[in-house]
């Protein structure tokens, strides 16, 4: 069996690219013909095609081009590796563009990206695709690999099913080994046919262009920061001098940093604004709570705990916080919602923490479920005994445990605390 090791023309695909295309193309002709979805998909198409997004993705298009530009001087690009490239950015960055909620995180996902871009993952996916399957096998294997994920998505989130996820992994697994292990045989077979600088260049541009792609990123963050202020300021303040002064004295306070600037936005919300010296109260203010998130100081125990090592208690269970920051009468940070159930309307757990601007004195646990949740049930104990280990320690949380309550109404003193 003959496989090519490269393309002498810069856009042709492998097979398994070809029979990636070949089922999307199935895929979107059936969701035209039918029309019972057909609406649906053409709402999505739409969504797609708005101005906002046709802008930010013909601009990532744009500095993606000068990036290959830059690539190219350095000799690390050719025309041989423009497939590389296109798939990138239809990968890669048209998915990092899409994935608003990650965005808002700021920098701080820049990390993931990086790891993920220079992964071992990545290099057994680089060294699986430098040789496919005959485009008949790639056809074959592409559904029936996707409808075992498939199964293992759904295995993992329902008890019942967990049964079979040694072998469905298992089948993987082996589907995976096989599939690098064909790649590097056909590599030492007709190792006359590999060139090397071909491939160097394969790999490494996807990592290079990531990590240029960085600074696009960082100035798509900084604009969603600005366009949701903008939204979400223009129906608290109607003084258009003073929403002017907010904007300005904001974007010079915080304006390069993402998430500190949304949490001024936030707020500005949560307060009554209505002068200049109201602005500049609160930008001290989240200055000193960003210095305190920074240093983590000591709380006196008599005023409670610090906001700051309670938002982490429940780190292990997904519970951990986000900033601890103002509201209108006190400061607050919760935890996302974790998801114990796949329902529509799943049960869920949620954390919060509650107090002054330096110390939290209410640690909050709350479920949200269905009649029958003897699982969720589990889940919140394990993770109320967790908190209260680490709120008082392991005496009382030994209590606790073994009065583990069967009502609503259950209150169990500590000290001058009481939970319940």
């Amino acid at each position: 069996m003959q496989v090519a090791l490269m393309s002498d023309h810069p856009m042709d695909l492998n097979s398994r690219e070809l029979a990636l295309v070949i089922w999307l193309s199935i895929f979107v002709t059936t969701m035209m013909l039918l029309k019972s979805v057909r609406p649906a998909f053409l709402v999505v198409l739409r969504t797609l095609m708005q101005r906002k997004i046709v802008d930010v993705v013909g601009l990532a298009g744009l500095y993606t081009a000068a990036c290959v530009w830059l690539l190219s001087k350095f000799g690390l690009w050719d025309w041989g590796n423009l497939k590389t490239v296109v798939v990138w950015f239809f990968t890669t960055a048209f998915i990092t563009m899409a994935n608003t909620k990650a965005l808002e995180t700021g920098p701080a996902l820049f990390g993931p990206l990086l790891r993920e871009a220079l992964a071992i993952s990545a290099i057994v996916v680089f060294i699986g695709g430098i040789n496919t399957l005959p485009l008949w096998g790639e056809l074959l294997m592409l559904p029936f690999l996707m409808f075992i994920a498939a199964m293992v998505a759904v295995a993992e989130h329902r008890p019942e099913h967990r049964i079979v996820l040694a072998p469905l992994n298992a089948i993987l697994t082996f589907a995976g080994l096989y599939i690098l292990g064909f790649s590097i045989y056909q590599v030492v077979a007709d190792w006359q046919k590999l060139d090397p600088a071909f491939q160097a260049r394969e790999f490494a541009i996807p990592i290079a262009l990531t990590v240029m792609f960085l600074p696009y990123l960082y100035g798509l963050m900084i604009y969603m920061g600005f366009e949701s202020a903008a939204t979400r300021l223009r129906f608290k303040i109607e003084d258009r001098r003073l929403l002017r002064a907010i904007w300005l004295r904001g974007v010079l306070a915080f304006g390069l940093h993402p998430p500190a600037f949304s949490r001024f936005i936030h707020a500005v919300q949560m307060a009554d604004v209505t002068s200049r010296s109201d602005v500049t109260a609160i930008v001290a203010t989240l200055r000193r709570a960003r210095r305190r998130e920074r240093t983590r100081p000591s709380t006196d125990w008599n005023e409670g705990w610090s906001p700051y090592d309670a938002g982490d208690f429940l780190e292990a269970h997904g519970l951990g916080t986000d900033s601890y920051h103002p509201l209108l009468v006190n400061w607050a940070a919760n935890s996302p919602y974790v998801k114990l159930t796949t329902e529509t309307l799943p049960d869920t757990l949620v954390y919060r923490i509650e107090g002054t601007e330096t110390a939290a004195t209410e640690l909050e646990l709350d479920a949200r479920w269905s009649e029958t949740p003897e699982l969720s049930d589990e889940r919140f104990w394990e993770a109320a005994v967790s908190l209260i280990t680490e709120a008082l320690g392991d005496e009382p949380a030994e209590r606790f445990e073994r009065a583990i309550p069967t009502d609503a109404e259950f209150a169990m003193d500590v000290g001058r605390l009481t939970i319940g």
